[in-house]
């Protein structure tokens, strides 16, 4: 599956319409404008996949099985 491109930007729409809409402080609407965006951000990042072709070898073997990992 790819990144989700689209929704990505219908995300970022949404927080900053929210903050420009947000009353408070300018501190308290850059703050909230900050967590929503990193918050979307990194939900976007996670999605991503890592799809291992080939290219490690053991000895004169292949690696074969499936590659664990996570985006933190």
């Amino acid at each position: 599956m790819s990144l989700n491109t689209a929704q990505l930007k219908t995300d970022l729409k949404e927080v900053y319409t929210a903050t420009y809409l947000a009353t408070g402080s300018r501190d308290e609407a850059l703050d909230a404008f900050i967590d929503a965006f990193t918050d979307k951000l990194e939900a976007y990042v996670k999605t991503a996949q890592v799809i291992y072709t080939d290219g490690l070898t053991a000895g004169a073997y292949p690696v074969v099985g499936t590659f664990n990992g996570e985006v933190r």
